[in-house]
C-alpha cells in the first residue's frame, strides 16, 4: 500500500450524514446527544460497545429499511469513494459501522490493526473514518503514522471532511472522551479488486461473515 492516511474533503451538502442523524434522533446538535439519552458508565468491551440506546435506533432503523440512508451511503460509495481511488469497480463494506464517542467512554474499547489475530480482516483493505460531528483530542480516533511506529497522534475532522487510512496495518483506537463532546462517525472499508484474495478463510468477529460479496462485501458492479 502507498500511503498509510490521507485528509480529504467531500461535499456535506450533497452526503448530508449528519441531518439525517440529528433527524433520527430528535436533536440539533449531535455534540450533545449524550445529554438527550441515558448513557451508562464504564468502558464497555468489544461487541458491547454498540450496545446504547442511540446504538439501537440507528440499527433498529437500518435492520427494517432506511432507503434514504442506503441510497445515500451507496451513493457516497459510487461516486466520491470510485472518483478517490480512481477506480470503476471496487468491493466495498455492505454496512458502514456506527460509532459513538460519548464523554467518559469511547467508541471502541480495543486498540488494533485491521488484520490482527482478533479482527482476521484480509489485507489490502482501505479504510474510511466519516465523522459526523467534530472529532477532535480524545473523542476521536488516534492511529500511528506508519505500521509499528507506535507514534500515535489524533485526527481531527470537521463534518464534510474525511480519513482514508492503511487500518489493516496501522494500529488505531480510541482514548477514554474527556472532552465534553459526543463523537459520532462511521467507518467503512474498501477492497480494491486487485487486492482481493477469494481463499481467505476468516471471517469477520462479531457476525461470522465471509470476506466475500454477498456477504461483508458489495460490489459497485452491481448497481
Amino acid at each position: 500500500m502507498l500511503f498509510h492516511h490521507k485528509k480529504l474533503k467531500f461535499d456535506k451538502k450533497k452526503f448530508d450524514f449528519d441531518q439525517i442523524l440529528k433527524d433520527l434522533f430528535k436533536v440539533n446538535e449531535l455534540e450533545n446527544l449524550h445529554k438527550a439519552f441515558f448513557i451508562e458508565d464504564g468502558i464497555k468491551p468489544i461487541s458491547r460497545d454498540t450496545h446504547t440506546q442511540p446504538h439501537k435506533i440507528f440499527y433498529d432503523k437500518i435492520n427494517n429499511g432506511w432507503p434514504y440512508f442506503e441510497n445515500l451511503y451507496k451513493n457516497f460509495i459510487n461516486n466520491f469513494v470510485l472518483d478517490t481511488l480512481g477506480k470503476e469497480r471496487v468491493y466495498y463494506q455492505t454496512y458502514p459501522n456506527f460509532r459513538i464517542s460519548f464523554p467518559g467512554n469511547v467508541a471502541v474499547s480495543t486498540w488494533h490493526k485491521d488484520s490482527d489475530s482478533e479482527n482476521l480482516h484480509p489485507l489490502g483493505e482501505i479504510n474510511f473514518f466519516l465523522p459526523a460531528t467534530k472529532s477532535f483530542d480524545t473523542n476521536t480516533l488516534w492511529i500511528e503514522s506508519e505500521p509499528g511506529k507506535e507514534d500515535f497522534s489524533p485526527i481531527d475532522l470537521r463534518f464534510g471532511e474525511i480519513l482514508m487510512f492503511n487500518g489493516g496495518e496501522c494500529t488505531h483506537g480510541n482514548k477514554t472522551n474527556d472532552t465534553g463532546k459526543t463523537r459520532i462517525s462511521f467507518d467503512f472499508r474498501i477492497m480494491p479488486l486487485e487486492n482481493y484474495n477469494p481463499d481467505h478463510k476468516a471471517r469477520t468477529r462479531t457476525k461470522n461473515l465471509e470476506f466475500k460479496p454477498g456477504q461483508y462485501y458489495s460490489d459497485t458492479k452491481n448497481e
